[in-house]
């Protein structure tokens, strides 16, 4: 079915094929070392693991139930406008990249915790000025209703 969209460029055919061997092989290697609870955490072993695999490492929050977001663990997102006030609370971090107008990256040092230094910046400064610095959030799944159909 796919190789269709992939005729004529036997080159991303092979990636393709390549990549999918790649993850294949990943995963049968994460559900050997333990046994997931699930394809969720089978997910999340190798998204961990291509961050890794780029000396980064992400997290997942909050640590034990159901997950409802996974995180980079030494950056958050700081308003601009914020942003000295920021260093002042978290000196041990550094600005790391401007992302978008009104957003900067800053890198927290060595071991520090994303979410105990969101957690004082939120004391501190109010909510809304750091974030942890996503890599996917979880949205529940909501059955539909037919139309017409009212609660």
């Amino acid at each position: 079915m796919y190789r269709n969209h992939f005729d004529g460029h036997p080159t991303i055919w092979a990636s393709f094929t390549d990549r999918r061997l790649e993850l294949s092989t990943q995963m049968n290697a994460a559900s050997k070392d333990r046994d997931p609870s699930s394809k969720l955490d089978i997910q999340v072993d190798l998204i961990a693991a291509a961050f890794r695999a780029k000396n980064d490492e992400i997290a997942r929050f909050p640590a034990d139930g159901p997950m409802d977001f996974l995180y980079r663990r030494q950056f958050i997102l700081v308003r601009d406008e914020y942003l000295d006030r920021v260093r002042n609370l978290v000196p041990e971090g550094d600005q790391s990249d401007g992302l978008i107008d009104g957003v900067t990256l800053y890198s927290l040092a060595g071991q520090a915790n994303v979410m105990d230094a969101v957690e004082q910046i939120d004391q501190a400064l109010g909510v809304g000025v750091a974030t942890p610095d996503h890599v996917m959030s979880i949205t529940p799944v909501w059955p539909c209703r037919p139309a017409g159909h009212r609660a």
